[in-house]
């Protein structure tokens, strides 16, 4: 073998090292950002819930404390009982609109899972665009390899058959 078929053959194979070692940390990059990216959208929808948590304890505590009042008025005169009826109404209304913001809330949760769905559909997207570049980096090692084997021709015998 010659200096240069060696030096192409190093050559070669110094570039596929090299784009190698460069898909292989864009990928560990990207992983990483994934996971930095999910850590804070985890993070943050945890926040909601406990935020809705406290709400719900809150709208339950209050709740709870309007009904009591309720049923110690009743007890105590039923002459003002249409009045009460119509305060338990105005309670539950105001529940409901409690329970419409609640819901809303949820909405915007979902929306978020939404853009989440989306940003995995990119990240898949990304890695089909890695394996495409794989397989054309293969194709051109392959094309690399013959043309080596074309320049190294065929192969020299050392021993000449008897004549």
């Amino acid at each position: 073998m010659s200096a240069e078929l060696i030096m192409v053959i190093l050559t070669a194979a110094g570039l596929v090292i090299t784009l190698g070692s460069a898909t292989l940390a864009s990928s560990a990059w990207i992983l990483k950002r994934m996971d930095d990216r999910f850590a804070q959208s985890e993070a943050h929808v945890a926040s909601r819930f406990n935020k809705i948590d406290e709400r719900f304890a809150q709208s339950d505590a209050h709740a709870t404390s309007r009904f009591n009042k309720i049923d110690e008025r009743f007890a105590q005169s039923d002459a003002h009982a249409t009045s009460r009826f119509n305060k338990v109404d105005e309670q539950f209304d105001k529940v409901d609109q409690r329970f419409e913001k609640v819901d809303q809330q949820f909405d915007k949760v979902d929306q978020r899972f939404d853009k989440i769905d989306q940003r995995f559909e990119k990240v898949d997207q990304h890695f089909k665009n890695v394996d495409t570049q794989l397989n054309e980096l293969r194709a051109d090692l392959n094309d690399v390899k013959v043309s080596v084997a074309r320049l190294e021709g065929p192969h020299t015998r050392l021993i000449l058959p008897p004549h």
